[in-house]
C-alpha cells in the first residue's frame, strides 16, 4: 500500500525569550477523491520558549498521525529545522544525549518521543518557505493569545 502524503504546517509565537507563547499544527492530507482534510491544534503555554514551542507541535502533530505517511513538516524554527534536517538523534544518542558542549540536551523527553514517531514515515522538512496557511494560522494564534492575557 501507498503511503499518503501529508503535510505538517508549525507555527510559533516567535522569540527565543523565556515566555507566555502559542503554538500550532496543521495537518493537512488529501482523501483518494482529491478532497483536502485538514486537522489542527492550538496550545497556549507558559514559560517557554520559541524552539520548545515547536518540538511540542511537531510531537502533537506526530501522535495525531495513524498510519505511515509521506511527510513534508513546514517550519520556521532554525532549530527545529536543523535537528531533524541533520538527523542529530543518532548523534546525541552517541554523545549520551549531550550537545557538543558536553552540556545536555534540553527537552530530551520529547525528543525521543520525536524520533520514535517519526520512524514510522519519510520526511523532509522545509524551513521559512511561505505556504497558504501562513497568514492564517498567524491570526489565529494571535487571537488565542488576546484572549489569554
Amino acid at each position: 500500500m501507498d503511503k499518503k502524503n501529508v503535510n505538517i504546517f508549525i507555527a510559533t509565537t516567535p522569540g527565543p525569550k523565556q515566555r507566555r507563547g502559542v503554538y500550532m499544527y496543521l495537518l493537512e492530507a488529501r482523501k483518494a477523491n482529491g478532497e483536502c482534510v485538514t486537522r489542527q491544534q492550538m496550545m497556549l503555554q507558559e514559560d517557554t520558549t520559541e524552539n520548545q514551542l515547536a518540538i511540542c507541535a511537531l510531537e502533537a502533530a506526530l501522535g495525531r498521525m495513524t498510519a505511515p505517511a509521506n511527510l513534508t513538516i513546514w517550519t520556521d524554527c532554525g532549530y527545529l529545522y536543523g535537528v531533524l534536517v541533520n538527523r542529530q538523534f543518532e548523534r546525541w544518542r552517541q554523545q549520551a544525549w549531550k550537545n557538543e558542549k558536553g552540556e545536555p540536551i534540553k527537552y530530551v523527553d520529547k525528543w525521543l518521543r520525536i524520533e520514535y514517531l517519526l520512524d514510522a514515515h519519510d520526511f523532509q522538512v522545509r524551513h521559512r518557505e511561505h505556504h497558504e496557511y501562513a497568514g492564517w494560522m498567524a491570526r489565529e494564534m494571535k487571537k488565542e493569545y488576546a484572549k489569554k492575557v
